[in-house]
């Protein structure tokens, strides 16, 4: 009875809300507002939807309250809430989606009419996200409304990319790149199939393998991963046929990188949002040719603080590197501009006599010195020492940077440097174990200057490096990203067969090294500060 009555009160609502006095039914207004609608009939839904968008646009006192309550209705999720089976929004229910549909193209409507209710909107868009405890599903069915939000209203669309790409933030730092990895260790070996009969500890009735404790935080950015890569193949792909509308993904794109300056680069220790921006720079090679020049401006830039340029070599060296768009040309350019500024530093240093190992004083050098010893190594199959590709390999003078009184190798990841070591002792570019063995047998302590005086540097921090586009760990959203990703494919290099015993078990080290190279980068530490 109470629903039919409300469906004729909405139904004369519609006919005369323009008319409404503000002062004399502004109790009405409020309580058609504040009930319930959740259970309202299709038609009546339908009308009730109508009567808040006619309330906000003929009653401007009206509007910031409208605004809420669609607001709210994008974070309805039907009950019980199904988290471990399916907490994707790209899977919601019937009743879920038309509730969702209804109050995005409304909100859409309110703001076509009332241009300035832009800031109520982002500002109560920002306080009813859904907290970081709340379930994947409720999350993700948010975060999937407000980047459709953004797609109709592009003069939002920047403040909604920066609210999404903070939550992928926040819950990528709470998810370690080594604890998922060893769910995933977990996973796989759950998967193989029992050496004796009977069931083991961890199947499941009926002989399904149980699934890893991955943590929720982690279930959670698989998800909001998950419905982010799917809006954005949607806008760069309208039509789902495969053909790619250039327009609105270069609009996307300078959004998106305004975002990630402004919210990945600071934060350098995430291992899964920044996937993103890897994603959509694989759609086209000019939009990687710009990513590889915006990072590298930002390397050279003088007035950055030092962590940031070094945040952005890596997530240079980690692109070139991981990213099936870049071809071995643009690697050849790219390793060309990134030596040739290293000889240049080198040159500088000598010039002012003060050519001293600092990790403190030359940090932006020791990246980019990583990130060519790195990405030489992780792309050399593509570049054989032949008549095609020697001279190249051989102006770029690795020689003088491993020997170079600023010792690059002393501070790159263990890992970088043995595989690099035998790589350029096989192209005969440069021989790295004599540095190596000189470096393993010095050991002296780091002391960098930092705000409350010197500080000495653990083992760890001074090999804090990491690449940020690693292996991708998360299940769902992975099937994005690897059809655009490039699997670690180089093999140890066999040592010379004349090299003396103590060359033989330092190659043997490095050969190790290298075989496990893929594991190293996959774990490598985060910066710390």
């Amino acid at each position: 009875m109470q629903l039919s009555r409300l469906s004729e009160v909405l139904e004369q609502l519609h006919s005369c809300a323009g008319e409404l006095c503000a002062e004399r039914h502004v109790h009405l207004v409020r309580a058609v507002l504040a009930c319930s609608w959740h259970h309202l009939p299709e038609p009546a839904l339908l009308r009730y939807f109508s009567v808040v968008v006619l309330l906000a646009t003929s009653q401007p006192h009206s509007a910031t309250d409208a605004i809420k309550v669609l607001v709210h209705a994008l974070q309805f999720v039907s009950e019980p809430d199904p988290l471990r089976e399916e907490p994707f929004a790209g899977d919601l229910t019937d009743e879920e989606r038309r509730i969702h549909t209804l109050s995005v193209q409304s909100l859409a409507a309110i703001l076509g009419v009332i241009p300035m209710a832009q800031e109520p909107l982002l500002q109560t868009i920002q306080q009813r996200t859904p907290y970081l405890k709340k379930s994947a599903r409720s999350q993700a069915a948010f975060f999937s409304s407000v980047l459709r939000l953004a797609a109709l209203l592009p003069s939002v669309r920047l403040p909604l990319l920066r609210l999404v790409y903070q939550r992928l933030v926040r819950l990528d730092l709470l998810c370690p790149r080594d604890q998922l990895a060893a769910a995933a260790a977990e996973a796989a070996e759950d998967a193989q199939p029992p050496e004796e009969e009977g069931e083991g500890e961890g199947k499941e009735e009926g002989g399904a393998t149980a699934p890893a404790d991955a943590p929720n935080e982690a279930v959670t950015l698989d998800a909001i991963m998950t419905v982010t890569l799917r809006h954005m193949e949607t806008v760069c792909y309208p039509d789902g046929a495969g053909q790619l509308d250039w327009p609105a993904t270069k609009l996307l794109y300078a959004d998106l990188i305004k975002v990630f300056e402004e919210v990945a680069l600071p934060t350098p220790s995430t291992a899964h949002a920044q996937f993103v921006l890897f994603w959509l720079a694989g759609r086209r090679l000019a939009l990687a040719e710009h990513l590889i020049d915006w990072l590298w401006r930002r390397v050279q830039n003088p007035q950055a603080a030092a962590v940031l340029r070094q945040t952005a070599a890596l997530y240079l060296g980690s692109f070139l590197a991981r990213a099936k768009i870049v071809n071995i040309s643009l690697v050849q350019s790219s390793l060309q501009v990134m030596c040739g500024w290293v000889h240049r530093y080198l040159t500088q240093q000598d010039s002012a006599a003060r050519e001293r190992a600092d990790f403190s004083v030359h940090r932006p050098f020791y990246a980019v010195c990583q990130t060519v010893f790195y990405v030489f190594a992780f792309r050399h199959t593509e570049m054989p020492p032949n008549e095609t590709y020697l001279p190249f390999l051989r102006s770029l003078n690795y020689e003088r940077m491993v020997t170079s009184q600023l010792n690059p190798l002393r501070f790159c990841l263990p890992a970088v440097v043995q595989n690099f070591a035998n790589v350029a002792r096989h192209y005969q570019l440069a021989y790295c174990y004599t540095v190596i063995e000189r470096n393993n047998r010095i050991r002296i302590p780091v002391v960098v200057s930092t705000a409350f005086g010197l500080k000495r540097l653990s083992a760890e921090q001074l090999y804090s490096s990491y690449f940020p586009f690693d292996p991708y760990l998360l299940k769902h959203s992975a099937s994005f990203i690897k059809p655009c990703y490039r699997e670690y494919e180089g093999d140890p290099i066999d040592s010379d067969s004349d090299s003396d015993s103590e060359d033989d078990e330092m190659e043997a080290d490095a050969a190790a090294a290298a075989a496990s190279l893929e594991f190293s980068y996959a774990v490598s530490p985060g910066f710390k500060h």
